[in-house]
């Protein structure tokens, strides 16, 4: 279904489900200037699909993960199969296949690992996750999430896995005589499926009588080793975390005047939704936060919208980095080999694995330590 012949009304920003039982959230107002400005230089590891005389030819990179041994796990959306590397970059095997049968998967939109050599993908629609042994690619299973009436979704958008928990992204579509609702819920589950709590959610309503759709900013999101849930929902450079029991722990907030967008941006924009039958109401500004992940100490790497544009050709984007606290510690130019506006990219642990979508090739990079 497209959206043409819809009016939008977004409801923007994470609401969470369990706010009237919470303390008041801790508020962490950052200024606009970091303390301290760096340049680091990445160190290049190995990188495939290149020139590769091996299996590990990409169709469209989806999920980048990694196990305890250092082997990492490529997931590729459009070929529906997982290539597996060693530490060293040395292609290992493919896991998974395109089907409907056992150990087969369409819509898959992320990998996650599991004690004893066991490796999970999960697929979107109907929403599982097949599981394969390692050391020879084998089907193991199938992990259905429980589903919850007053929590309803049918196709995950994301998912991510930390520890014993796995966070979902997942959308429910809801029908009304005047058009339909798309409702995004952000979930917890345990590694057997198990429905934990819903942290919040969001909805954009689509309704009959005008072409013109609003723009959708993209909801970003990131799990930190402890298991808690950082979100960046709205047009603004606003974070929020959720705690383990899906509770608002605290909302991250920095000075940020947004990035007018240039009109060659907003003609790309337009033409987006044009592809799908719709025309869309840009704004002139673009998202304050671009990209968000964190590294395996805990901090938080926010890449706003004007780290990624009119950058020298050997830089990767500028980030802003945070303390597990929250606290905006420094503003990092990070060298290497990469586009931040076509690539994309994949943190895991101490590396930053970049996809480069013109060449299908993947570079792996190691964060060196800084402070």
């Amino acid at each position: 279904m497209t959206i043409s012949g819809f009016a939008c009304a977004l409801f923007f920003g994470l609401t969470s489900t369990s706010a009237s039982s919470q303390t008041e959230p801790l508020d962490i107002k950052n200024p606009a200037k970091a303390p301290r400005t760096q340049v680091v230089h990445l160190d290049e590891l190995w990188r495939v699909g290149e020139d590769d005389e091996s299996e590990a030819v990409f169709g469209h990179i989806t999920d980048v993960t990694a196990d305890a041994e250092q082997r990492t796990y490529v997931l590729d959306g459009r070929m529906n199969r997982v290539a597996v590397f060693s530490p060293e970059g040395r292609f290992i095997r493919t896991i998974g296949q395109e089907g409907e049968g056992p150990g087969e998967f369409r819509q898959a939109n992320g990998v996650v690992v599991f004690p004893g050599g066991i490796v999970g993908v999960l697929r979107g629609q109907p929403p599982a996750l097949v599981r394969f042994r390692v050391s020879d690619g084998f089907f193991v299973d199938n992990i259905y999430f429980e589903r919850i009436p007053e929590h309803p979704f049918q196709t995950i958008v994301s998912a991510k896995c930390r520890g014993e928990t796995f966070a979902l992204l997942g959308r429910d579509l809801r029908e009304h005589v005047d058009g339909f609702d798309y409702v995004y819920r952000l979930m917890r589950f345990d590694r057997q499926g198990k429905f934990l709590g819903e942290c919040g959610n969001t909805v954009s309503q689509f309704r009959r009588g005008n072409p013109v759709v609003r723009e959708q900013p993209n909801i970003l999101w990131a799990l930190a080793p402890d298991g808690e849930l950082l979100v960046s929902s709205v047009p603004q450079y606003r974070l929020v975390e959720y705690g383990l029991d899906c509770r608002v722990q605290r909302v991250i907030t920095r000075d940020y005047d947004p990035r007018e967008r240039t009109n060659a941006e907003k003609d790309r924009i337009r033409e987006r939704y044009r592809a799908v039958g719709s025309q869309v109401d840009v704004s002139d500004h673009a998202p304050d936060v671009a990209w968000m992940s964190i590294d395996a100490a805990g901090r938080t790497w926010v890449m706003n919208s004007r780290g990624r544009v009119d950058l020298p050709p050997d830089s990767l984007g500028v980030f802003d980095v945070f303390e597990p606290d929250g606290r905006l510690v420094s503003m990092i130019d990070v060298k290497g080999e990469g586009n931040p506006t076509k690539d994309r990219y994949f943190m895991v642990g101490s590396r930053l694995f970049v996809a480069h979508p013109e060449t299908l090739a993947m570079v792996a990079y190691r964060v060196p330590e800084f402070r």
